[in-house]
């Protein structure tokens, strides 16, 4: 393709270059000429020195992001930019496919006037002295442009490495310097969510970001305009009738039946990872489980069945506590009534760096009853501040007798808990922590045979979800007759 005057004429405006000159490959294989989506013009329309972009599945801000820094490149001297992948298979995919396929078929003028000094081991160097390096790591990069991309899968498998990510990516960009971190929801937890929760926060606030906060830029799934489909034979069922109708009176968006019906074949398919890959809010995005989550279906059905919701204190009723203690870790306290059948969570308390006495006190301030008070199963061995175990320090110092958890398997101890959770309800005012943990809580991943383990990951979402675990195996006939003999606790019936 070789460029006419009037072409030519609008070289200096980059916006005509990225609808103009560029070629990708698209969904189907075939090499097309980009053009901006909706989605893609809002982003570069408002973007700021750092950006969070909260995003739903193959609205094509990856491919923009990695077109809009080759543009950079090519028509700023002495730029650096870095596009970081969690695999060295990405990082060859992203450089062959998005930068090399674009420059590649560039009109040969414009490549002739913006040849390459370099263009091999995942690096593209100009003339200009401009380039950008494709790579896994940020670390000893000075960067005035850099992009990272699904930070939040990143995350989910591969927490340290994304946490490294990070830590190598932040110096990299000085301010005045461009940074994309861009993904899907991944659940509640990790560096994208909680980049994500800051970004959504300073966004309340009425005052203008400084250029090295994060503006926060989210992109839902109506918003891409392939997301539709013929309607004819879809039958919309009326629980996503009442959804759509719900999103619509908030977002004051209207959807068309040909998006309506594209939401319920693609629901269909998806399930429950729906909000996940295809949000309508920032909200929806996260409020579901990641994948390999112990309690996933369990918590679904407790939030379908309005057992998460108010379900305060009640004075007729003692409150059993079940700890888990952590020795240089956090400690987490589950406050539990048994009603009847039910098994009501009415409090919940975590901390780290604390010892027992600053616990004891934090219970002496509340207005419960108490009743049992349930502990790990390995308290005797630990040593916690005081030169004696847990157990001595706490019936010696404070009065309390701490009943020890059954020494069961930790599986069948998930099984136990995943059997509770169907008895009980969680008062949400004042369980914000633990409902986070119990979402969040799963099995780790195996990053070399591609699989989940059978053991839990150990992270934050750890020492709550322990707490539960040695509350639900102190039940009767969850594994009591390998635990050692009940100790009455001397606070039992007494108000503290």
């Amino acid at each position: 393709m070789i460029l006419t005057e009037a072409e030519r004429k609008h070289l200096s405006n980059p916006v005509w270059r990225l609808n103009n000159l560029y070629w990708v490959i698209n969904e189907n294989g075939k090499a097309v000429k980009f053009k901006m989506r909706v989605a893609q013009r809002k982003l570069l329309r408002n973007m700021a020195f750092r950006n969070i972009i909260l995003k739903g599945r193959q609205l094509g801000f990856s491919t923009f992001i990695q077109l809009y820094i080759l543009d950079c490149i090519l028509f700023i001297p002495n730029l650096r930019a870095a596009i970081i992948a969690h695999t060295k298979e990405d990082m060859a995919t992203i450089y062959r496919d998005k930068i090399i396929f674009a420059y590649d078929h560039l009109p040969p003028e414009i490549r002739a006037e913006h040849p390459a000094k370099k263009k091999d081991a995942g690096e593209l160097l100009l003339e200009n002295n401009s380039g950008v390096r494709v790579t896994t790591s940020a670390r000893g990069t000075t960067a005035q442009l850099l992009h990272v991309s699904e930070l939040g899968r990143i995350g989910a498998k591969y927490p340290q490495k994304a946490k490294e990510i990070i830590k190598g990516c932040i110096p990299a960009v000085h301010e005045g310097g461009i940074a994309f971190f861009e993904s899907t929801a991944e659940g509640q937890e990790g560096v994208f969510y909680d980049m994500c929760q800051q970004a959504i926060n300073r966004c309340a606030m009425d005052r203008p970001l400084s250029p090295l906060e994060f503006k926060m830029h989210f992109f839902p799934w109506y918003e891409k305009p392939t997301n539709k489909t013929s309607p004819k034979y879809i039958v919309v069922p009326v629980r996503l009738q009442e959804y759509f109708k719900s999103v619509q009176a908030v977002l004051r968006v209207k959807f068309t039946p040909e998006q309506m019906a594209w939401y319920t074949v693609t629901e269909g398919i998806l399930g429950e990872d729906m909000k996940a890959e295809n949000p309508s809010t920032p909200e929806e995005a996260f409020e579901v489980s990641i994948e390999g989550a112990y309690y996933k279906r369990q918590m679904d059905k407790m939030y379908a069945e309005n057992r998460v919701g108010e379900f305060p204190y009640n004075p007729k009723y003692s409150v059993d506590t079940a700890w888990d203690i952590g020795h240089g870790d956090a400690t987490a306290i589950w406050f539990r009534q048994k009603i009847g059948r039910w098994n009501n969570i009415i409090d919940y308390m975590e901390a780290s760096g604390e010892d027992l006495p600053y616990f004891v006190e934090r219970l002496k301030e509340k207005p419960y009853t108490y009743g049992r008070m349930i502990a790990p199963h390995d308290m005797g061995n630990m040593i916690w501040g005081t030169g004696h175990t847990v157990l001595e320090t706490a019936l010696l110092d404070h009065g309390i007798s701490f009943e020890i958890a059954p020494n069961i398997p930790i599986q069948d101890g998930i099984q136990a808990v995943r059997a509770m959770l169907g008895k009980t309800r969680i008062n949400e005012a004042t369980c914000e922590g633990l409902l986070k943990v119990v979402t969040s809580y799963r099995k780790d991943w195996n990053p070399q045979m591609g699989c989940w383990k059978s053991a839990p990951r150990h992270d934050n979402n750890s020492n709550g979800s322990d707490a539960g675990r040695y509350l639900a195996v102190s039940e009767p006939g969850a594994g009591k007759k390998k635990g050692k003999p009940k100790q009455e606790s001397p606070l039992k019936g007494c108000a503290t």
